[in-house]
């Protein structure tokens, strides 16, 4: 019924129908949209302008009749359903943008903010259409009026979801490293696609479609992306450097070429042995081999691998010993191998390096739990309360769950409802919490 994101979209693709939407199949082979037909275009322009002269007129009346000052609005039907006019326009008008036509998309993210005037995406799209199609100028850095409106929603979900796209492509890339995280490839590659449309020698964006593509599990095109963009990136900051090497590393070890993942690595170390990525990319594929192993049943071949993962950041220690990323990548290492007093010393020599590394305190409390170091553990997830965040929920979990075993069941249940406010609905230990939050509930 209205635009939006998420896993159908990796399938379908969304044709307008005046007020709806049909979810339509991508062809065999294609990796973006059709955009909008001249047909469709046509029947949609029709369709909005005889709502703009009858019911949005209305609508629109209601809306600017409100104060300014949010607060003081009164929230009413009409409001509500404006702002899904304000989304369905917005989306509209990134659509018309995609086929080229920007004159006809700034009328409809104008309507979009009359409907809805903080709607940010519209309000961001119209200002970024008005600089590209005065002198192809992209938007730089957002204006007081788009951070205070950006600032109302939470997240790339409340925008996307309440406001509609951004078709603008810094949001585009961001959104498509939300969208990875989330399993959407193909909607992460086209909203890098779209990201070089706007800027198609862009760096940054083209390694951004390599890593997209890789992530996909499409390592042939990431190879020939990353064919193309090695001979531009000879003379680039070593930073792009390594990170070029290692989209084309971990392609070759996905298509099981481990020897020659390992020797670009290698000599990306010789190139780069100042660099704290030299050494992690190659301590990561010696981790990801190991993963393979351990899971084919092969544990010596894995502990042989994860032994060479940690002796390259032991030898980045050796001629790096103030490095306190290099420490805390080794603490790292060391959780992973169970390791949680040799991860604990680790984190403590960041912190004696870096006093306000958050990071390096909070995976100092976990290793000292994971350790039985139940003190040093408790008295870490309290300085971490104290002095950098009350609303990380792993640091709740922590303290609950040592409130458990002391059966300290008040501060158990009162830690275990505050996990419970700031955790993701879908964290990996709620059902656990939960659980346990109703049996302390009873004993307290």
């Amino acid at each position: 019924m209205h635009p939006s994101f998420g896993y159908y979209f990796e399938t379908f693709y969304l044709e307008p129908r005046k007020l709806v939407y049909a979810l339509k199949p991508y062809p065999p082979g294609a990796t973006e949209a059709p955009v909008p037909s001249a047909p469709i275009s046509a029947q949609q322009a029709d369709f909005w302008n005889t709502l703009a002269a009858g019911p949005l007129k209305e609508l629109k009346a209601t809306v600017a009749a409100q104060p300014e000052d949010r607060t003081e609005r009164v929230q009413n039907a009409s409001l509500y359903v404006a702002s899904f006019y304000s989304r369905a326009l917005d989306w509209w008008g990134v659509e018309l943008q995609r086929a080229g036509r920007f004159e006809d998309a700034f009328r409809f993210f104008e309507e979009a903010l009359a409907l809805n005037p903080d709607n940010a995406a519209a309000l961001i799209n119209r200002d970024a259409n008005a600089l590209w199609r005065k002198d192809r100028q992209r938007l730089g850095s957002l204006n007081k009026e788009q951070q205070e409106k950006l600032a109302l929603y939470r997240g790339m979900d409340g925008l996307l979801g309440l406001c509609g796209p951004v078709d603008v492509p810094e949001f585009g890339i961001q959104f498509s490293q939300a969208m990875v995280q989330m399993g959407l490839y193909r909607q992460a590659a086209q909203l890098v696609r779209r990201a070089l449309a706007f800027a198609p020698n862009d760096l940054s964006f083209e390694l951004a479609l390599a890593k997209v593509e890789l992530f996909s599990g499409n390592t042939d095109r990431t190879l020939a992306l990353v064919s193309a963009l090695k001979p531009r990136t000879r003379n680039a900051d070593p930073v792009v450097q390594i990170d070029v090497a290692r989209v084309e590393a971990f392609a070759q070890y996905s298509k099981t070429n481990i020897a020659e993942a390992k020797q670009i690595l290698e000599d990306t170390l010789r190139r780069f042995p100042e660099q704290d990525e030299s050494y992690r990319s190659l301590s990561q594929l010696y981790v990801s081999e190991a993963q393979k192993l351990t899971e084919s049943g092969n544990a010596p071949a894995a502990g042989v691998q994860l032994t060479n993962a940690m002796k390259v950041i032991e030898n980045q220690l050796k001629s790096q010993p103030q490095n306190a990323s290099a420490h805390f990548h080794y603490g790292a290492l060391l959780m992973f191998v169970k390791d949680f007093d040799g991860a604990a010393a680790q984190f403590t020599r960041v912190l004696e390096l870096q006093k306000e590394n958050s990071a390096a305190l909070l995976n100092r409390a976990i290793a000292n739990f994971q350790g039985k170091k139940i003190d040093a553990a408790k008295r870490d997830y309290q300085d971490m309360l104290s002095r950098f965040t009350t609303t990380d929920f792993r640091v709740y979990y922590g303290l609950g769950e040592i409130a458990y075993l002391e059966k300290d069941w008040k501060a158990a249940r009162e830690n275990y409802q505050q996990y419970l406010r700031y955790a993701p609905p879908n964290a990996s230990e709620a059902k656990l919490i939960r659980e346990r939050l109703d049996e302390v509930k009873r004993k307290s």
